[in-house]
């Protein structure tokens, strides 16, 4: 058996291996998906941060993508999921949107702005779990 490769006894094998070439193929739609379900939690967290200035804006984002890879990271435990490079950047992509969109409305309405949070802090767990779910991403 020399050459062959076996997996220890009690681990299970990939059946999806992650895909880390980004953008090859470019799916249109799970891409505009992923940004629209990380809008609001890149919206939220901009709405909260105490500073507004590109130092927290930068510190934001990569939160947005720490949470985002952690998420497809674990897909590696699910049989039915598998990981997309592709996931990450558009998920990121939304959640700079967000950040941006809080940015500009806490900016013009100054405190109407921070009363919409709450709004927001409901809407976060559908856009991030049932969202996937409902809108065919299964």
């Amino acid at each position: 058996r020399a050459g062959r490769i076996e997996a220890p006894t009690g681990c299970t094998v990939l059946r999806h291996p992650p895909k880390l070439v980004p953008l090859i193929p470019l799916n249109r739609r799970d891409a505009l998906l992923n940004t629209l379900m990380y809008l609001p939690l890149g919206c939220l967290l901009g709405m909260m941060a105490h500073r507004r200035n590109w130092r927290s804006s930068t510190v934001l984002l990569l939160a947005i993508a720490g949470v985002s890879l952690t998420l497809e990271t674990l897909q590696l435990l699910v049989p039915s999921r598998f990981p997309s490079i592709d996931d990450v950047l558009f998920n990121a992509a939304g959640g700079a949107l967000g950040v941006a969109t809080s940015r500009i409305f806490s900016a013009r309405l100054g405190r109407l702005a921070m009363v919409s949070t709450p709004c927001w802090i409901v809407l976060l767990p559908y856009c991030l779990f049932a969202g996937k779910k409902y809108l065919g991403r299964c």
